[in-house]
């Protein structure tokens, strides 16, 4: 089976501080900067995969979006319509990998009713039962109770709980990295000819500083999990999606106009 592209999902588009990318005081500067949530398809010979699936359209009134304030709300960038303009209906997503459960990743679940949804044991247990619970601040505010529910309930039987590495599809590996982002992050590496890609979720919020200078995110759950973590990635892949790195979804842009002209 072989691999033909990775496909970014622009759903959200935001403004945000600058200083979510930075492990605490070593942002140089205070200053917003885009910030997207996005999905990705990964496109094979056989079947598409999906990775992720942003957060629910009822969500947006929720007072969620509390590091930056949305600015893309257009109809177009539903998943739905992002899906549907890469050739690819819901109904035909049969794989869908969840690299954690926090509510800007897995609210659009329930359109992908023929679909498998690939998730670490340890995220959905931290999910279900956060450590920070009832906190004002803490990871508790961004597994969203009834997107959590929504799994345990309603997606029940679409949901294979995986115990560590696990091929999913030729070429197509789920990874765990217990404790960074959350405590049961994973993130995916995908065999393109003779390069690795790795769909990295939350585990970094921008490649440059996180991974090319490697300063740790703001946001994680354990430090040196994140920092071994970070190493890592920058050793084994050759090129990285996370899902708020505007970059990512600009040099996609980029390569496919190229492509098309």
């Amino acid at each position: 089976m072989a691999i033909r592209e990775i496909i970014p999902l622009l759903l959200v588009k935001m403004e945000g501080p600058l200083s979510m990318d930075y492990f605490w005081n070593t942002c140089p500067e205070n200053k917003m900067h885009t910030v997207p949530i996005m999905a990705f398809l990964i496109k094979t010979d056989e079947e598409t995969i999906l990775v992720d699936n942003g957060y629910r359209p009822d969500n947006r009134k929720y007072k969620k979006m509390i590091f930056g304030k949305e600015l893309l709300v257009d109809p177009e960038y539903r998943i739905e319509h992002q899906l549907e303009i890469n050739n690819v209906s819901p109904d035909e997503i049969k794989k869908v990998i969840i690299t954690h459960m926090h509510y800007d990743h897995i609210g659009n679940s329930r359109l992908f009713k023929n679909a498998v949804f690939y998730i670490q044991r340890r995220e959905m247990q931290a999910a279900v039962s956060p450590l920070t619970n009832h906190m004002l601040t803490g990871f508790d505010m961004h597994y969203d109770r009834e997107d959590v529910a929504m799994f345990v309930d309603d997606l029940w039987q679409q949901v294979e709980l995986l115990e560590g590495e696990a091929e999913i599809a030729p070429g197509v590996t789920c990874i765990p990295f217990f404790n960074t982002h959350t405590p049961g992050t994973q993130a995916v590496y995908v065999k393109m000819d003779d390069r690795t890609a790795v769909i990295a979720g939350d585990i970094l919020r921008n490649v440059e500083i996180n991974i090319e200078k490697q300063i740790p995110p703001a946001l994680f759950y354990d430090l040196e999990s994140t920092q071994k973590a970070l190493w890592r990635l920058k050793n084994e892949a050759d090129v990285i999606y996370a899902t708020h790195d505007y970059n990512v979804w600009t040099d996609y842009q980029a390569k496919k106009a190229a492509n098309n002209g």
